[in-house]
């Protein structure tokens, strides 16, 4: 698809729609922020190389995307819009870098994708004159098919310095996603959510794995014995909240089955007691809520997931 202008774009109110893998309808005024703009990622991972092959599909002109450190600043210097998309620890350096070779200008608007950086890391840039910003997906992705396949649908955490607001909500409709306004002081928290939410959640999933090889089943089956449950687990949280979503035997008040479990996982080598009475603890939270526990069955489990002398 030819890139946009600033003639594909009607003189009125209303609605044009740009035809991509998704066939997203945008409205007017995205169009009309994003028309004309050209746009150049630095890094090509994942992320960048997904929200790239997004942009070009739906009409806008990337200008380039860059694999090398050395191809940063050249690069940067052809764009309106300049994503960095390289590892979060890197991203520092890059603008860094990049600003000293005169990459950045007034007029262009610069982002990041991290999660977890706050603006400050852009201000080199902004020190050159662009509008600053930042665009997170709260998604996972295994692989720049994965990314490609999932970012529309998500949702970004999305951090506008002044002037930057309406091109990074843009971007994101352009990409499917639904943008949410993230403070700058709130960063940290966000992102250890969205990593409590995915990566964590996986080495939960490992550590179940492990048990039930423990209790003999090989891990090919373990995997398959648990992706129903994880699968259903999932569905019921999206549907009921977390509160009404929880089962199992700290809600129902099984004192003495979570009892058999510590005693079961204090003879394994590992931490695996420790992982069970941390989570243990939360889970009595989230069945207090409830407010069907019984307070002294919320005592003897609290006493049990403490590691307690009365246990």
């Amino acid at each position: 698809m030819a890139p946009w202008t600033a003639a594909d774009i009607p003189d009125q109110t209303g609605r044009v729609t740009v035809v991509t893998g998704a066939n997203i309808g945008l409205g007017f005024e995205t169009a009309k922020v994003l028309a004309g703009r050209r746009v150049v990622v630095l890094g090509a991972g994942k992320v960048g190389s997904a929200v790239a092959g997004l942009l070009a599909e739906a009409g806008m002109e990337v200008a380039a995307m860059t694999r090398h450190d050395g191809d940063n600043a050249a690069a940067a210097a052809q764009g309106d819009i300049v994503l960095v998309t390289v590892n979060d620890d890197a991203i520092a350096g890059v603008v860094a870098r990049v600003a000293a070779a005169g990459g950045f200008r007034a007029g262009q608007m610069v982002a990041h994708m991290s999660g977890a950086l706050p603006l400050a890391v852009l201000e080199p840039a902004a020190d050159a004159g662009a509008d600053v910003g930042c665009l997170h997906p709260l998604q996972s992705f295994a692989s720049a098919d994965d990314a490609a396949r999932l970012l529309p649908g998500s949702v970004f955490g999305i951090t506008p310095g002044s002037g930057a607001r309406e091109a990074i909500e843009a971007l994101v409709e352009v990409l499917g996603g639904e943008a949410v306004l993230v403070a700058d002081a709130d960063k940290a928290l966000y992102h250890a959510a969205a990593v409590t939410a995915s990566n964590y959640l996986v080495a939960v999933e490992d550590t179940a794995v492990h048990l039930l090889m423990r209790a003999g089943f090989d891990e090919d089956a373990a995997m398959r014995a648990l992706r129903p449950l994880m699968a259903g687990t999932a569905e019921n949280v999206s549907r009921l909240g977390t509160t009404d979503a929880l089962t199992g035997p700290i809600v129902r008040g099984d004192v003495e089955t979570v009892r058999g479990h510590i005693e079961a996982l204090r003879e394994l080598p590992g931490d695996e007691l420790g992982l069970y009475r941390t989570l243990g603890r939360r889970t009595l939270e989230i069945a207090q809520r409830r407010g069907t526990l019984a307070a002294r069955t919320a005592s003897e489990l609290r006493e049990l997931l403490s590691g307690t002398p009365a246990e």
